[in-house]
């Protein structure tokens, strides 16, 4: 027993383990309230303390003989020290009073675990352990960060063996030199810090799953613990099936069963009940950190205080100043000002007004001081005069002016929160340049925009594991939106900080010279008829999107059938015309003659019809019955009738075509699309001016008809559109109108920009494949192929048909609505099908007419 333990365990090692863990007892008492922790069970914890110690020296011990042994062990080591040391050195540059000023963020931290479910019971002890480790308050921080240096070089020695040049795993120092990362990864209990360990396990995920080898007993412990910490970690529950059928289907069907179990168990603890008394460990932290800061606000520094601040700053005003500022936060204050702050955000005189205001809320109201962590707050972010005045305001009582009032129960906490970092920070494009860069890097806007164009990446290579998995990633964070309030602020960095780690990946991967093969471009059309080449689905899609027009027109559909609609049926046009274009391969020339001719040409021919078409029922009935437009303003065509979509689609059109000469590169095209929409959201939200032709559409249409062409060269429509992928399809959709506001692209509304566009894109795919599936039917083809003229027409007819109901009282009972809507509807297809047959037999006569002319010329 005694030689089977040898063999395992380092007697040396486990010795010191118990000797560290042993000195904890004499140095608790700085830390932890013992009154209250001796009552719940504080033995119990110290025992369990004691063995996480002697785990962690044996850990290291084998850590120790794999460095000897393994050459990539020691460069994973190397890099982790290397994380360490950076992460240190900004936590000693940023917060370099933090050993007596972090009180107060440890006191905020340690008041919202009482708040939290079992990851906040799991992250009270997390702080009892990391402090009785390093008695300090800085030591929970430093902890944190030997922590995320672990995880980094887990992930660097697993990205290593990926590639050829094991130097290139380096580049990931960049993921830790993201502003969130450098910011939020420092102080403790943060979100950013949770993202480290979601890459992580999708890292495991995919080693087990190329290798078929690993230790199930950490895999297991690796996922429970995500499980637990977080909400939206029950995302990677999702692995569970995937990695036991590979398993299964492998040479380690034991190896399954346990994975199995574990699951389960680990399953088990999530669904218990948390603990009824896990608040008294934060109270245990409170009430002492509370103690030290009181003393820190206590009148005997106050003249050692003001001494400090004259020294360093030389300013006679604050000198008269009967504010009591935290001594150490002084010192802080000119680390920063002599060391690092100098040059980059503000000036001497800036500078000492801020410090000002800061001492005067520390003085007058040092309860609102805790509760929103000011001391942090304003030792990293940009100082302007106007941050300056609105903090002075807060302390001469406007509490309620940036959302405070949100904590007395009228508003989530979260929202009041974000208002208030939003106002503080003058996150409004406040601030120098350089913060503007670094709340861009560091918030979603980034990795949500390169997960996009992976989507669209990997549509275009026909790379299901690429836009398979950003369609997870996608799906993920919308359901998160849905279940978690924070996660609508830009603050919320833990599923962010994950995609940045594997987006990273993904480019070391790449550059070291890892190819992804292209698929030729094919522009034969997949699914032909029999007359003239057509897309037989694509008519039927277009008969049924046009019917999605109609349908709400006529203003008696059911409001939320009709905000469905509306959730789609716009892009859904946009789509199809760039699946069906093939433009961008003809001369300069040729393109403006086949545009002219199929769009701007026929466009005034349908403006001219519907004003002489219009001037019927005016005349049957008086001009007061219908708005006559006129030519000027088909001209001009700012939201006249709809065919408002053929000037944007020929804008559109001439844009797409710019861009597909310039570089047919999915990258390229991807790139563009979604610096148009990001445009068209600027635009739409500071300037919202309506151009003529609509033009400031084209920044929403684009993207779409991009879409559609990268759809072309990758749709196989059969193998596509199951019914499996049809229901997914309509319940994202459903899914993200549901969450959305009412979507009008005419009138410029479309509520959240993200949600617009999953719920176009997804409707419409939707349709596609339900368009496949009657794609014989006639009647549908026959309104696809005239989609133009029904698009015209349709609105004047539907009017000219519910005043005829009117002067005959037909359908006007409040229950007859349907009954009405459905006859008008019916009445106005039959009637534009006879237009549109009367106006080819005269075109037909019209040409017939003109040969036979030619032909008596000739002779």
């Amino acid at each position: 027993m005694y030689k089977a333990l040898k063999d395992k365990i380092n007697i040396k090692i486990l010795c010191l383990s118990i000797v560290f863990a042993m000195i904890s007892f004499f140095t608790d008492n700085i830390i932890f309230d013992k009154i209250q922790i001796q009552r719940q069970h504080y033995l119990t914890l110290k025992l369990i303390y004691v063995i996480l110690i002697v785990c962690i020296g044996q850990l290291i011990c084998k850590l120790v003989y794999a460095i000897k042994r393994s050459e990539s062990v020691r460069t994973a080591v190397k890099f982790a020290g290397i994380c360490f040391g950076i992460l240190m050195v900004f936590l000693f540059l940023t917060y370099p009073g933090i050993w007596l000023w972090d009180n107060m963020e440890m006191l905020n931290m340690a008041s919202t675990m009482k708040l939290s479910g079992w990851h906040g019971y799991y992250m009270q002890c997390f702080f009892v352990f990391a402090l009785m480790a390093i008695p300090f308050p800085v030591g929970v921080n430093i902890c944190q960060i030997i922590i995320i240096a672990s995880v980094m070089g887990r992930i660097f020695y697993i990205v290593s063996g990926w590639i050829k040049n094991k130097k290139k795993a380096y580049l990931l120092i960049l993921f830790l030199l993201l502003p969130a990362n450098l910011y939020w990864s420092l102080m403790a209990y943060r979100t950013a810090f949770f993202g480290f360990f979601y890459g992580l396990a999708v890292l495991e995920f995919i080693n087990l799953w190329k290798n078929k080898d690993c230790n199930l007993i950490y895999f297991v412990l690796l996922y429970g613990f995500i499980w637990n910490i977080r909400s939206e970690g029950y995302g990677l529950l999702l692995f569970i099936p995937l990695i036991a059928f590979k398993l299964f289907h492998s040479e380690q069907k034991k190896n399954a069963v346990t994975f199995l179990i574990g699951s389960l168990i680990m399953a088990g603890v999530v669904s218990m009940p948390i603990p009824s008394d896990r608040n008294y460990l934060a109270s245990a932290i409170m009430n002492p950190l509370e103690c030290m800061m009181k003393s820190e606000l206590s009148s005997d520094n106050l003249q050692r205080d003001l001494g400090n601040i004259d020294k360093v700053f030389s300013v006679d005003t604050l000198k008269n100043s009967e504010a009591s500022p935290i001594s150490a936060s002084v010192e802080g204050a000119a680390w920063f000002k002599e060391g690092f702050w100098d040059n980059i955000y503000c000036s001497q005189e800036d500078w000492n007004n801020m410090l000002k205001a800061y001492c005067n809320l520390v003085y007058f109201n040092p309860q609102l001081f805790l509760k929103f962590r000011a001391e942090t707050m304003l030792a990293s972010i940009n100082y302007n005069k106007s941050t300056i005045t609105e903090i002075e305001s807060l302390v001469n009582g406007a509490e309620g002016q940036f959302g405070f009032e949100s904590f007395n129960g009228t508003k989530p906490i979260n929202e009041g929160m974000r208002q208030f970092v939003q106002k503080l920070i003058g996150y409004e494009w406040g601030g120098s340049f350089v913060y503007k860069v670094g709340i861009m890097l560091g918030s979603a806007i980034v990795p949500l925009a390169m997960v996009f164009v992976l989507f669209v990446y990997g549509v275009y290579c026909r790379r299901k594991e690429l836009w398979l998995s950003s369609i997870v990633v996608f799906a993920t964070i919308f359901i998160v939106f849905l279940t978690a309030p924070a996660a609508n602020s830009m603050y919320y960095y833990s599923l962010y900080n994950s995609m940045y780690l594997l987006l990273v990946i993904w480019g070391i991967i790449k550059t070291d010279g890892f190819k992804i093969p292209y698929k030729k471009i094919n522009d034969k059309i997949v699914v032909q008829n029999n007359d003239g080449g057509r897309i037989e689905w694509l008519d039927a899609v277009k008969g049924i999107g046009m019917l999605l027009v109609i349908f709400p027109h006529t203003g008696l559909l059911n409001e939320n059938i009709a905000k469905w609609i509306y959730s789609f049926h716009m892009p859904l046009f946009f789509i199809l015309s760039g699946y069906t274009f093939t433009r961008y391969k003809l001369s300069c020339k040729d393109f403006f003659y086949k545009l002219l001719k199929s769009l701007i040409i026929p466009y005034f021919v349908y403006a001219a019809g519907f004003c002489i078409y219009q001037v019927i029922p005016n005349w049957l009935w008086g001009d007061e019955i219908f708005r006559l437009y006129s030519i000027k303003e088909f001209v001009v065509q700012i939201n006249c009738t709809p065919l408002w979509f053929v000037t944007v689609l020929a804008i559109s059109e001439i844009v797409c075509y710019i861009i597909m000469k310039v570089n047919k590169s999915p990258i390229w095209v991807s790139v563009c699309g979604l610096s148009l929409f990001i445009i068209g959201i600027i635009y739409n939200l500071q300037v919202r001016i309506y151009l003529p032709w609509n033009a400031d559409l084209v920044f929403f249409a684009v993207p779409f008809v991009l879409f559609g062409i990268g759809l072309r060269h990758v749709l196989n429509i059969d193998k596509v559109m199951k019914v499996q992928t049809l229901l997914i399809l309509f319940a994202i959709n459903v899914c993200s109108e549901l969450a959305n506001d009412r979507v009008d692209m005419v009138c410029r509304n479309f509520g959240n920009y993200l949600l617009f566009f999953v719920a176009a894109v997804s409707g419409s795919l939707f349709l596609i494949g339900v368009a496949n599936r009657v794609r014989k039917n006639r009647a549908l083809k026959y309104i696809g192929k005239n989609s133009f003229f029904f698009l015209g027409f349709h609105i004047t007819n539907l009017l000219i048909l519910f005043v005829i109901c009117a002067k005959l009282n037909i359908f006007q009972s409040p229950n007859e609505k349907t009954s009405l809507m459905l006859v008008v509807v019916f009445c106005t297809l039959i009637i534009i099908c006879i237009l549109r047959e009367s106006t080819l037999k005269i075109k037909k006569y019209i040409k017939k007419c003109f040969v036979l002319l030619n032909k008596e010329k000739k002779c």
